[in-house]
C-alpha cells in the first residue's frame, strides 16, 4: 500500500505570499493538485510543472504582445514561484 497524499499547490509572485489577493496579479498559473508522499515530493513535482509551464508559455515572460509589438505596460518579467503547498487529504482511494 502506498502512502500517497493529495496536495494543492498555489503559485504566485513571492512578495504576494503574505497579502490578500483580490484578483489579478500573480494568478497567471492556476493552482494544481499533486499526488505525492510528502510536502517535499509535492514541491518537487510542482516545480517541474512550473518550469515546463513557463517554457511552453513564453508570452508570460515576454515584453511583446501576441502581434509582436511592445506591450503598453512594459515591466520586468514576473517572477513566479510556489507560494503555498496545502495537504488536502492523507487518504486517496484509487
Amino acid at each position: 500500500m502506498s502512502n500517497n497524499k493529495l496536495f494543492l499547490v498555489e503559485f504566485g509572485q513571492p512578495q504576494e505570499s503574505h497579502m490578500f489577493s483580490f484578483g489579478g496579479g500573480g494568478g497567471s498559473v492556476k493552482p494544481i493538485y499533486v499526488v505525492a508522499n510528502d510536502y517535499t515530493g509535492a514541491s518537487v513535482k510542482a516545480n517541474q510543472y512550473l518550469q515546463n509551464y513557463l517554457t511552453k508559455n513564453p508570452e508570460n515572460q515576454s515584453i511583446l504582445d501576441s502581434d509582436g509589438s511592445l506591450k503598453n505596460n512594459i515591466q520586468k518579467p514576473e517572477t513566479i514561484q510556489i507560494i503555498a503547498v496545502k495537504l488536502l487529504s492523507d487518504e486517496i482511494i484509487y
